[in-house]
């Protein structure tokens, strides 16, 4: 059994949650947006790859 997080919403993503999402997921890190909509992480790497997102390679060089 799960453990469910009540801090995290368990709902289909909105429209807008889904344009926040494919502005933001090539550019920031997973747990920042996850912070920014009160998603987990898994459910924002679940949602990015149903929607074909790729992180931008610069995000993961050191130093930035």
């Amino acid at each position: 059994m799960f453990f469910e997080n009540p801090d995290f919403v368990n709902l289909p993503y909105t429209e807008e949650e889904i344009q926040l999402l494919k502005k933001l997921y090539p550019i920031k890190f997973n747990r920042e947006i996850a912070s920014i909509l009160g998603r987990s992480i898994y459910s924002i790497k679940r949602q990015a790859n149903r929607l074909g997102l790729k992180k931008k390679p610069i995000i993961f060089k050191k130093g930035l």
